[in-house]
């Protein structure tokens, strides 16, 4: 019962972290270099490990995805935010049951697979903590990805498909063989994502896509870079990339995601497991809702591999 009361009072630590940064992109960024500098391992660079994340987490920064959604002139994302806070929760639950040694039987599938990069830090198992957390909220927030246009729906399947691509290069038995010592490339210390975040082409600067945006994401045909890399390079590996990706992740809805030039996930055909994350209106700052906001899942969800703790997501 002590070592239940433990579990739970860190989980409450871990969403009051993740609501303590929600209205501020930079706070985010902030709560993510720091657990990177303490959990980074290696270097290059002071995240070491973390250097794709935050890479990414900048480029999200930079669009105004992350930004509050009653913000004046840049409205964030109801989506991107989503998968954001859930991956922040993750990985902050896992180092607070980390660093108190406390028992993670009973925590979720995500939250176990930040504990095992944090016990044995590699490419190998920061890819599975970091896509297994992406994976899940995923599948969590597919009705806020139906608020977005066609064509940012669109990006959002290939967002994964990259992502997946990039943990198939480095995992073995995948496309490690294949690719050589270019997988190294996909390591996720390197400066890879940092570039490719660079590529207008790949990945625009305007939220909600504007025209010129969304005419780079879907030019076909002219040899452009998006083409290249979605169809050129991941398209005809990608049954292979989502089964063994699937398989290191021990999550095999990973196939219900992904699915070519025009991915299930973008066509709305995937539907979401019992919600993770409770999705409520604007919230007034009261202390009641607050309160009820840390209100703890059934022992049962966080054993199917939900968020442990219920975060209102507006």
């Amino acid at each position: 019962m002590a070592l239940a009361a433990t579990n739970e009072g860190l989980r409450r630590r871990a969403v009051e972290r993740v609501l303590s940064v929600r209205e501020d992109p930079e706070d985010r960024y902030h709560l993510r270099k720091t657990f990177y500098r303490r959990y980074g391992f290696v270097t290059p660079g002071p995240a070491g490990y973390g250097n794709s994340e935050l890479a990414f987490l900048r480029w999200e920064i930079d669009r105004g995805i992350l930004n509050p959604l009653d913000h004046p002139r840049r409205p964030g994302s109801r989506w991107w935010r989503a998968v954001n806070e859930k991956l922040l929760l993750d990985a902050e639950l896992a180092a607070l049951l980390h660093e108190a040694g406390a028992d993670p039987a009973g925590e979720g599938r995500e939250t176990r697979l930040w504990l095992d990069y944090l016990a044995s830090p590699s490419p190998v198992s920061w890819y599975r903590a970091h896509n297994g957390s992406v994976v899940a909220g995923y599948r969590a927030f597919v009705a806020e990805a139906l608020l977005e246009t066609e064509a940012e729906r669109r990006f959002l399947g290939r967002v994964l498909d990259r992502l997946l691509f990039a943990q198939a290069l480095i995992t073995p038995g995948a496309l490690a063989d294949e690719a050589g010592s270019a997988g190294r490339l996909a390591s996720p210390e390197g400066p890879f994502v940092d570039f490719a975040v660079r590529v207008r082409e790949l990945y625009p600067r305007s939220y909600p896509l504007a025209p010129d945006d969304e005419a780079l994401l879907e030019q076909r045909g002219a040899g452009g870079v998006a083409e290249l890399v979605d169809d050129g390079v991941i398209g005809p590996r990608l049954p292979q990339v989502r089964a063994a990706v699937a398989a290191a992740l021990g999550a095999p809805e990973v196939t219900e995601l992904t699915g070519g030039a025009l991915p299930a996930y973008a066509r709305g055909e995937h539907r979401p497991p019992e919600r993770a994350l409770s999705r409520r209106g604007p919230d007034d700052g009261s202390k009641a809702k607050r309160s009820a906001e840390l209100s703890p899942q059934p022992h049962a969800a966080r054993r199917a591999g939900a968020t442990p703790m219920a975060l209102s997501i507006r």
